[in-house]
């Protein structure tokens, strides 16, 4: 307690102690929001766990796209405009009349034209080997980004790069990307922030590896520009020459704390918005309920299969294990999420999608128990399943064994616990362990993950994760026809028609006939907390401060 009261102090001496500029914004539109502290602001080196870089990046940096969480679309950021060669190889994209701008004696300056050899510059410094590079290898879209990240880098100079990399200047504010292979759903993924141009006078600046996204050395291309920064707390100004704006928040005033702490920073009046942890979330629904918001996330906790494995191989033991599994229950054991049947979450659903509360079916799990040969769960071998070392995928585990034993006839001695570090159960779900080199060790029947795909389009979902040989997520399942829809998702332009290509997919990967290459069984929350004059909020995707209102 004591420590909070200490940071609480600091975090109120940081926002009194503004400029007389900053002030005067203050009297307009102002918000005071705390956050975790972040990794870094250079948009190419994020991690995709930097939860509050990525809010910041948002705001400060702009793609060719943006997503827009309150409409989950995505809509032009840079981009005026755009086109599609016949053979969805070419895209051209004709960019705004936009400033890079930086804060000078308290106001928003131009600083000059945001041009398409910014895109090449950024582009070629997220594609060459030595970092920063994407911890996420979305960049390996473009033609021949990966042949640069993997050649020796002793062979690798700018005439290289310039010979293999696809992306070119057509003039000052058209760029041309040439595409490894056609991939409409590529607006989603140029809203990610690896595709985002960065300064080269700012990065010049600053020495090797160094940080330059500082107030005297970064222009930002944003909704807004950095004012102040220190490690405590850093403020963001309106930028006036931004295209597009539907709230009124001028300045926006960021501290840094501890998850724990936000729940009693933001009921001690210090604050306007929090993202919260469970734990904090927990804490403010006793205290101001009218505060908490929660939004499903990206992020799917699903029961994962090595089908290469001869009992797990049985599609209709796989059957049986999903059909008897009740989500509904699962998610009243485990706090903070809400159940789902399908990989593709709320958090994305750019379209009407069909919700369903997940097919249980104990009667049906156990008619495909016994057409695996397996009646009254007399199994050949005991099942392991692999899970994070953490007390709340534990809990996790034993509801499943629980609810296996209760709806299929299992007993305690039908299954196996084995905890592993976040690292080792990422490369069992990717299938990174070979099953060929004697050297690996053989994958576990089962495992449990957390899994959420790099961008908001609804293919990536279940394309990026089951797909039989493009998902994340390897079963080594065979391919089928759940594949070749999202072959065809993939192909697809139109949002609507892509989305319900994805929905069938879905149907025959997790419907009551499906092959369960994986099972998803929760998704994860996400919290934050919310004066209630505070409008146009969306905790689910990064934020977006020009969206806010009070």
């Amino acid at each position: 307690m004591q420590s909070t009261v200490k940071l609480f102090l600091v975090l109120c001496l940081t926002w009194t102690a503004l400029s007389p500029s900053a002030l005067s914004a203050a009297q307009s539109a102002t918000v005071r929001v705390i956050l975790p502290p972040f990794g870094t602001l250079d948009p190419v080196a994020l991690s995709p766990a930097d939860q509050t870089g990525r809010d910041l990046v948002e705001n400060l940096f702009a793609g060719l796209t943006r997503y827009d969480p309150l409409t989950k679309q995505i809509v032009p950021a840079l981009a005026e405009s755009w086109s599609v060669s016949p053979d969805g190889l070419e895209w051209t994209f004709r960019l705004r009349d936009a400033q890079w701008v930086r804060v000078q004696n308290g106001v928003v300056v131009p600083v000059r034209p945001i041009v398409a050899g910014d895109f090449v510059f950024a582009l070629r410094r997220a594609c060459d080997a030595p970092p920063p590079n994407p911890a996420a290898k979305t960049v390996f879209v473009i033609s021949g980004c990966r042949k640069i990240a993997t050649t020796n880098p002793l062979l690798v100079d700018d005439l290289f790069i310039a010979r293999e990399l696809g992306v070119r200047v057509v003039n000052l504010r058209t760029l041309a990307l040439r595409l490894e292979f056609p991939a409409p759903m590529l607006p989603f993924m140029l809203a990610l922030p690896e595709f985002r141009p960065v300064p080269r006078e700012s990065v010049s600046l600053a020495a090797e590896n160094s940080d330059w996204a500082v107030p005297s050395a970064m222009l930002s291309s944003g909704a807004y520009a950095l004012a102040e920064r220190d490690a405590q707390s850093l403020t963001l100004l309106r930028n006036p020459f931004w295209h597009d704006r539907t709230g009124n928040i001028e300045q926006v005033t960021v501290a840094f704390a501890p998850s724990e702490s936000a729940a009693d920073l933001f009921i001690s009046q210090s604050a306007d918005f929090a993202r919260l942890s469970r734990e904090s979330a927990t804490q403010l629904a006793m205290s101001a309920p009218e505060s908490l918001i929660s939004m499903p996330s990206a992020a799917v906790i699903l029961l994962g299969f090595a089908a290469e494995r001869p009992v797990t191989m049985r599609e209709e033991l796989r059957r049986a294990l999903a059909l008897s599994i009740d989500r509904n229950a699962l998610a009243q054991q485990l706090s903070g999420t809400v159940p789902t049947w399908r990989l593709t979450t709320p958090a994305v659903a750019a379209v009407a999608l069909q919700s369903e509360a997940g097919i249980f079916s104990p009667q049906a799990a156990k008619a495909q128990l016994i057409a695996a040969g397996y009646a009254a769960c007399r199994l050949p071998e005991r099942l392991e399943l692999v899970i994070e070392d953490t007390p709340r995928m534990e809990a996790l585990a034993n509801a499943l064994f629980a609810q296996w034993q209760a709806n299929l006839g299992c007993n305690a001695q039908n299954f196996r616990l084995t905890k592993r570090s976040t690292e080792v159960v990422r490369r069992l779900a990717d299938g990174t362990f070979s099953t060929i080199r004697t050297t690996d060790p053989i994958r576990p029947h089962m495992w449990l993950f957390t899994w959420s795909p790099d961008y908001l389009d609804v293919t990536a979902w279940t394309g990026d994760g089951a797909h039989c040989r493009y998902g994340f997520l390897k079963s080594y399942v065979p391919c089928g026809e759940a594949d070749q829809l999202v072959n065809a998702a993939l192909l697809e332009s139109d949002l609507a028609r892509r989305a319900e290509l994805v929905e069938q997919a879905e149907r025959r990967y997790f419907g009551e006939n499906g092959t369960f290459p994986v099972v998803p069984l929760l998704t994860e929350l996400r919290f934050a907390a919310r004066r209630p004059n505070l409008q146009g909020v969306s905790a689910a995707a990064p934020l977006w401060f020009a969206a806010w209102s009070r």
